[in-house]
């Protein structure tokens, strides 16, 4: 069995002796007579040098035991050595050193270092580890070496060096166990003269004297190898330093301050991804094929454990994963479609973005790193000068680069415009900052001061540009082409910028076909701390959250006229407007003229957060700007009127054109209805991205009547719809949005948006409004203020057409910044609450929907909570509305909280009728939220003509201004046509029909 081993072994390193010349015993190998000790050990090598100076002796005790031992003696011929190297001046042992490795590097091998002192002579033995570096190993804590009893000396200028080594340590993670049967790397060291000037004055590096050895220590054989191969390390930090010192911050440089240059982002992907597959993984591949030959058990011992390696290992685990990110932004950026949730897009694009440079500050360390591997700062006299002063050049330059470049790009190049804040009286007002970058185009593309007569001339050379009408710039987004407008004149093609915009394709669909001044021009958020909204908020005290509306309201004459007596105005209606005016302590202006703040509707923080987040800030730079300002296709046909004011401080505005699409951001979104629906019914809340951006002849609310078109792009395609508001104005308003989860296309979608997460193109008013109120409203008395309303409503919705009513009730009867009349005195019960007297002109800014109101008495300038049935509401005191409702279920009815608000408020002035297809009018009375009363069955001539009665319909009209307004399905609005004119004799003349599509 022995022989059959032998013979294995002896063919396992036949390669090795043919290729390296093995080395056998004879006269040169034989023990120096002057040592005997030499004579006990049963194998020896000496050839680990051309002289045969370095020689090892030894023999394996106790095999194959428990205490097996490495019993050998280390020896170095100085004179042998000398002599094959005449050119050395000092020929002497002491002073040198000498080393024997158990391993393949010395990165990784534990050793036996022996220093000859050069004045005691004594020989010092060290048993050592590797220190991690390229550098001289460091003393071992663990010792299992054993020199006591044994031969440590100096005879005829030979070291000899005896020990013993467990070749089985038993608990220690300091310490190979070598495998005496089996070849075992080996590597070996000597200088004859260290530099006093190293480490301890002699742990000073070898040089060339050095070498590599497989050792089987039981047969004796022994063979050279080739040692571990620094120059694969440096060839792996060059390519490594090139790519994260040189290419990586040169591109991310590139992409940061150049990304108004065409075709950035290919340069980009292309540079980086290049890099990222020739530096990382191609260096990768030859640090990891010198580490598999340095991988050990232990950690201790491993280069695999090792920092420089374990953060290498782990830059490239993230180098894939900076990969991926970059994969799905890309991806994210191309997207058009607005159907998939974006909100992870957003976070891919911050962790893309801030991953990158973390991980390059994380590779300038670990460069740091693999230098000191390389070449130790401490040995930094010695070698590896040009290196380190190479790194640190670098790190400087950049560091200098992106400090100073960003300082500039903030200061010079980003758009900081003037900020737009709110004076004490809510109206606009402009802090002139630095760097004002103008939206006229000129040859620079920007400036820094007001028009000069060069740019309105050059303005005026632009008139011979294509004129574009709002309907026309919709057509053209339509077939594909991305127009915008900005400062109001000019239009631009935007096209260049869809494989190249920072914030994606999805960015340029959503503001194609709008005007882009205050996300281009103005630094966005600029309004955010005048936008502060005033929340009209109750006391606190349990009386007041609990509040009760007044037992003793008596019952308004509907036939009252500006005679009655009990209705004597204090004052002129017009005295008081002009005396209230410009009162400052009214939270809202009296004045009907089309100030900001009468366009606000409130809005909570989080909601104004949503706002803010819809904008997707990204301030533009100059560049940008020049940029644009190529982009030039045409003109609006009637561009804002120019004034010799800066574009922001100027207090025209732009003419308002109801085909203009502006953006609106999703602010809220309720689920009306409850279960046992399948077309749930979703309050949605939209509000301008810049609210005080308005346009001049606004309209300040919407009227019964009108609706707006929603355009958004759904699975890549370009939709629209239209809605109608059932609360609010242009800037921010409401609207009742029923799902059909099955057929829908734009419903599903809309109801599944997060909030802030994107932006929606709306337009409008459209449709003539069926009521025409005219400033100063009239009280319903008579000539003092005729009516414009009717005096006599009937409002039949089917389904979703339950909106037009509540349009009605929100603009007859819970209007807010609209002075009406006391009509019956009350006296305050709370702190909060205000006095009212028969005639006083109040305003509401807040409607609780419980009766009670949040606002201001015109007549008494007090603020406060006051309940609305004393009052008369907007529509006039002869106003008697009757509501018919034709649902499926009582689970479908929606806006509960207005129609009960209005039960409440003016309960002498409405009345709410439900008919359910399908049933459940007894679970109704069940249900204290459901308002008005509900009847199993469809709309019949009987019911409708109850209904008529109750409100006191005239048969044939004499001088009353009556209406019947039916809203539904085309089938549903004609079986009311004929029911009402029909069956209930009701005039033509007196029907109206509001039809579920617009012409525009």
């Amino acid at each position: 069995m022995l022989q059959w081993k032998s013979a294995l072994l002896w063919a396992a390193f036949l390669p090795l002796i043919l290729m390296n010349a093995f080395v056998v015993a004879d006269s040169n190998t034989a023990p120096p007579t002057n040592i005997p000790l030499l004579a006990n050990f049963k194998q020896v090598e000496c050839s680990f040098d051309d002289s045969l100076a370095y020689c090892l002796y030894w023999s394996v005790e106790d095999l194959g035991t428990l205490n097996e031992t490495l019993h050998a003696v280390m020896v170095f011929n100085a004179t042998k050595y000398f002599a094959a190297n005449p050119t050395v001046i000092h020929k002497s042992i002491f002073g040198m050193w000498v080393g024997l490795g158990w391993g393949s590097s010395m990165l990784s091998a534990e050793s036996l270092l022996v220093y000859i002192h050069p004045k005691t002579k004594i020989v010092m033995p060290f048993e050592s580890i590797p220190s991690g570096y390229y550098a001289a190993p460091i003393n071992n804590p663990n010792k299992i070496i054993r020199f006591d009893g044994m031969l440590q000396t100096v005879i005829d200028n030979t070291m000899v060096v005896e020990f013993k080594r467990p070749t089985r340590p038993q608990g220690s993670i300091f310490h190979r166990r070598i495998d005496v049967t089996a070849a075992q790397n080996h590597i070996y060291a000597f200088n004859p003269h260290p530099d006093p000037r190293s480490e301890a004055g002699w742990r000073d590096h070898h040089g060339d004297h050095r070498g590599a050895f497989q050792i089987v220590y039981t047969s004796g054989m022994a063979a050279s190898i080739n040692p571990d191969n620094i120059v694969i390390k440096r060839v792996h930090g060059i390519i490594m330093a090139i790519t994260w010192m040189l290419i990586f911050p040169a591109c991310i440089f590139y992409t940061r301050y150049f990304r108004s240059v065409s075709r950035w982002m290919t340069l980009h992907v292309t540079v980086q991804s290049v890099s990222a597959c020739v530096g990382v993984f191609g260096s990768t591949i030859l640090i990891i094929t010198s580490l598999s030959s340095n991988f050990e058990k232990f950690p201790s011992l491993s280069l695999i454990y090792r920092p420089h390696s374990i953060l290498g290992l782990v830059l490239v685990f993230c180098v894939f994963l900076q990969c991926i990110f970059g994969i799905v932004n890309r991806g994210s950026l191309k997207t058009k479609s607005l159907k998939v949730d974006r909100s992870r897009f957003y976070i891919y694009k911050f962790i893309h973005n801030w991953f990158g440079r973390i991980l390059i500050v994380a590779a300038f360390f670990q460069v740091g790193i693999g230098l000191q591997v390389l070449y130790p700062f401490s040995d930094l006299v010695f070698h590896g000068f040009a290196a380190w002063t190479l790194y640190f050049v670098t790190v400087g330059f950049w560091t200098i680069l992106f400090a100073g470049t960003e300082v500039y790009y903030q200061y010079m190049l980003v758009n900081v415009s003037n900020k737009i804040v709110l004076d004490k009286n809510g109206v606009p007002q402009t802090i002139v900052k630095r760097n004002l970058a103008s939206p006229f185009p000129n040859i620079a593309g920007f400036k820094n001061d007001a028009p000069s007569e060069h740019n309105i001339f050059h303005l005026q050379s632009h008139a011979d540009l294509q004129p574009y009408t709002w309907k026309e710039i919709n057509e053209n987004v339509k077939k594909g082409n991305l127009l915008v407008v900005a400062n109001g004149t000019y239009v631009y093609s935007i096209d260049a910028w869809i494989g190249s915009h920072p914030g994606g394709q999805i960015i340029l669909h959503s503001v194609a076909g709008t005007d882009i001044t205050n996300d281009f021009f103005n630094d966005t958020g600029y309004d955010a701390e005048a936008f502060i909204p005033r929340l009209a908020l109750r006391s606190q005290s349990p009386a007041a959250n609990h509040r009760m509306l007044p037992k003793n309201v008596g019952t308004l004459d509907h036939n009252l006229n500006h005679s009655s007596e009990t209705l004597k105005l204090h004052t002129d209606f017009e005295e008081i407007q002009k005396s209230t005016k410009n009162n400052q302590s009214l939270a809202y202006s009296p004045s009907f003229s089309s100030t900001s703040t009468s366009h606000m509707s409130p809005l909570d923080e989080k909601e104004w957060q949503y706002v803010i987040r819809a904008r997707r800030t990204h301030v533009h730079t100059r560049l940008a700007m020049t940029k644009l300002s190529t982009l030039i296709v045409g003109r609006l046909a009637s561009p804002t009127h120019l004034t010799n004011q800066s574009f922001l401080s100027d207090s025209s505005k732009t003419l308002f054109d109801p085909t203009e699409y502006r953006r609106y951001a999703l602010v809220s979104s309720t689920l009306e209805t409850t279960q046992g629906t399948t077309t749930p019914v979703y309050r949605l809340k939209f509000c301008l991205l810049y609210p005080y951006d308005l346009r001049q002849n606004e309209p300040e609310n919407f009227m019964p009547g009108q609706c707006v078109q929603l355009q958004t792009r759904v699975n890549n395609a370009v939709v629209s719809r239209f809605y109608s508001p059932i609360k609010g104005n242009p800037v921010c308003f409401e609207i009742a949005l029923k799902v059909y989860t099955a057929t829908g296309t734009v419903s599903p979608f809309l109801s599944r948006q997060k909030l802030g997460e994107r932006q929606f193109k709306i337009r409008g008013p459209f449709g003539i409004p069926i009521v025409h109120p005219e400033l100063p409203l009239g009280d319903g008395m008579g000539s003092i203020m005729p009516s414009v309303f009717y005096d006599r409503l009937v409002l039949i919705g089917g389904g979703s057409g339950l909106v037009m009513a509540i349009q009605f009730i929100q603009t007859l009867l819970l209007s807010v910044q609209t002075p009406i009349v006391v009509w019956q005195a009350y006296t305050a019960k709370n702190s909060d609450e205000i006095t009212l007297s028969v005639g006083d002109w109040v305003v509401a800014h807040h409607h609780y929907l419980d009766g009670w109101a949040e606002g201001v008495n015109l007549t008494t300038r007090q603020s406060g909570l006051f309940p609305l049935p004393v009052t008369i509401p907007r529509g006039g005191a002869s106003l008697k509305i009757a509501v018919i409702n034709a649902t499926k279920s009582h689970f479908e009815i929606f806006g509960r909280d207005i129609l009960t608000g209005a039960l409440l408020a003016y309960p002498q002035h409405i009345q709410i009728t439900h008919y359910l297809s399908r049933g459940g009018s007894s679970e109704v009375l069940k249900q204290p939220d459901i308002p008005g009363v509900a009847f199993d069955g469809h709309i019949s001539g009987y019911s409708l003509n109850q209904a008529m009665q109750s409100i006191g319909w005239q048969s044939p009209s004499y001088g009353t201004n009556q209406r019947v307004v039916v809203c539904g399905s085309k089938l549903f609005q004609g079986n009311m046509c004929d029911l009402a004119c029909g069956e209930c004799g009701i005039d033509y003349s007196n029907l109206t029909i509001l039809l579920d599509n617009v012409a525009i």
